[in-house]
């Protein structure tokens, strides 16, 4: 009878135990990823074999940046910020218009040229080119103040690229400015300038790609007090002085956002953009002009969410992920 009571329990417990594994299994959620990415596909991961180069430059705390001899060390240049400033047209007020501007001083300058004769503001005025999607700029007949920002420097491998920007305004504040200048001025491992860009967006982010060839940035325009609008980005080629056919998803109200930050994996261009209804993982390749693009289709917040905190991690970084790319599920294109 004991045996008999023993086996009966057992039986009974297994019984419960399948019930329970059971009402489990339905409360498990259905998560799209499991099936809309595949990260067993190793065929399409290549490897990103990074080639060790000796540092050449480094910043110091007061923002000057030291070029040298990575075997000796010796210092080959000192590059202060006044030296990288002086390479803005605008900083130094060496146009003659600004020469006598009433400059207040600061970490910014701000050229206040209302005193200047009235033909020589709207002389700037014409030639200030404005941005195209800021709106009607007819009305900006004269140009009466100059914002000139301190230079921003961006590393990549063996060297610097310097970004200059200028506002130029008709009204105080510039709420709506009337247009911009943006310098970008790279320089070599040992700090002499090899490249210089020139273009009038306002342009914020920026990403250089590992040998300092190729800058994706894209551009911003004040639309209002403390409101900034993004604008289209742009994909500039330093080594050849041109701009590059950027992706259908980076142009001017293409419907996208970029979610993350831009990565650099060797030599591509890694934007995880948002749209209505779907993310794109979006791979530039400036080099043999082409990209790549795969769509993820999101119908419900709950996906949406799944897809914003799962992709970055899961998609690219599987692993020892920073030195590959996956391109498992992607389509190519040609830049045009």
């Amino acid at each position: 009878m004991r045996n008999t009571f023993a086996l009966l329990s057992t039986v009974l417990l297994l019984i419960s135990l399948d019930m329970i594994a059971i009402r489990c299994q339905d409360q498990v959620p259905n998560q799209p990823l499991d099936t809309m990415i595949n990260l067993k596909d190793t065929s399409q991961i290549e490897k990103i074999i990074s080639v060790a180069i000796p540092e050449t430059v480094r910043r110091l705390p007061d923002d000057t940046y030291e070029f040298f001899n990575p075997v000796t060390k010796s210092i080959l240049k000192r590059l202060s910020p006044a030296e990288m400033a002086s390479k803005s047209p605008w900083w130094n007020a060496d146009y003659p218009v600004l020469s006598s501007a009433n400059e207040i001083g600061g970490r910014y300058k701000f050229l206040d040229i209302r005193k200047l004769p009235l033909q020589d503001r709207q002389d700037l005025a014409k030639k200030v080119q404005s941005v195209p999607f800021v709106g009607d700029t007819s009305e900006f007949s004269e140009i009466n103040f100059v914002h000139i920002q301190p230079n921003i420097a961006y590393s990549f491998r063996n060297g610097i690229v310097v970004k200059h920007t200028v506002t130029f305004c008709q009204y105080d504040h510039c709420e709506i400015p009337s247009g911009y200048q943006t310098r970008f001025v790279r320089y070599d491992s040992t700090g002499k300038i090899n490249a210089v860009w020139d273009d009038y967006y306002q342009f914020a982010s920026v990403s250089i790609s590992l040998d300092g060839r190729f800058v994706l940035t894209n551009s911003t325009v004040r639309a209002g007090e403390a409101e900034e609008i993004m604008g289209e980005w742009a994909l500039i080629d330093m080594n050849e002085k041109k701009k590059i056919p950027i992706p259908r998803y980076l142009k001017n109200e293409s419907g996208y956002y970029t979610e993350r930050e831009v990565l650099v994996r060797g030599k591509y261009f890694i934007l995880l953009l948002s749209g209505e209804g779907n993310f794109v993982w979006l791979i530039i390749d400036a080099y043999s002009n082409s990209y790549f693009d795969r769509v993820f289709k999101v119908t419900t917040e709950k996906e949406y969410m799944n897809y914003s905190k799962s992709l970055y991690n899961e998609y690219f970084f599987n692993g020892n992920a920073r030195g590959q790319v996956n391109f498992s599920g992607f389509t190519k294109h040609n830049l045009k």
